[in-house]
């Protein structure tokens, strides 16, 4: 792994040992909320390095943003690199548990959450061994219904939650959007190739919304190269 990723435009992600990498999910998933979220105030839970913070302050100057982050080399990265890439006055990183967001951060403030949670639950899988490493994709210390509820609890009303997580657990993170109050909108299957199956999915919901969600499939390659949607992407 790469200490240093370059993100284009002159920005740079630091990311040390026992932080979880950069990869396509948070590419896709910044990208996705930079796209579609209204108003200015985000909030990112799970925020890892910040990179999702820093990526969509990169591509919108309206945005600020708390992160917040259990693991404190975590938020030592994610602090460094809002500081390095000129957010440090954007980007708030909060140190604490999504559990307990009301004592981090008030109910409603937000127009937006994201959030790129882990994606297997306690005791799947084969874990990593670095503990670091463990907690950011096993849910170890928080849930998806965890992370349902922070969102719910942090969303003004019509406000926007947007996600990315396994294909394979799509129904019950749906379900799980609904029983907080939030209603599933737009769901894009992440296809390697058309035709291809999904592995992962993106997902908005809006908190207070109605009716059934629209499905758009995020299709990475044709013929071997970037599709026009992901080439854009990836160009910014």
């Amino acid at each position: 792994m790469k200490e240093t990723v370059d993100l284009g435009g002159g920005h740079t992600l630091f990311q040390p040992k026992g932080v979880y990498p950069c990869g396509t999910d948070a590419v896709l998933l910044a990208a996705f909320a930079a796209e579609r979220g209204e108003g200015g105030r985000f909030c990112d839970l799970c925020s890892g390095s910040g990179v999702i913070p820093v990526l969509v302050c990169k591509r919108r100057p309206d945005v600020s943003f708390a992160a917040v982050e259990i693991s404190r080399t975590a938020c030592e990265a994610a602090a460094r690199n809002a500081a390095e890439n000129g957010f440090g006055g954007r980007i708030s990183v909060i140190s604490g548990d999504i559990k307990c967001v009301g004592a981090l951060l008030e109910a409603s403030a937000f127009d937006c959450v994201t959030v790129n949670p882990p994606y297997m639950k306690a005791g799947g899988g084969k874990p990593p061994k670095d503990e670091l490493m463990k907690i950011a994709v096993r849910e170890e210390l928080c849930t998806a219904a965890d992370v349902m509820k922070a969102a719910a609890f942090l969303l003004r009303d019509g406000g926007s939650l947007f996600i990315v997580h396994r294909a394979d657990r799509v129904e019950e993170i749906l379900r799980l959007t609904r029983e907080n109050g939030l209603s599933p909108k737009l769901i894009r299957p992440v296809l390697h190739e058309a035709g291809g199956k999904s592995k992962t999915f993106l997902a908005q919901a809006v908190k207070g919304g109605s009716g059934e969600p629209e499905e758009k499939p995020f299709i990475l390659y044709e013929n071997g190269a970037y599709t026009a949607e992901a080439a854009r992407i990836y160009g910014e």
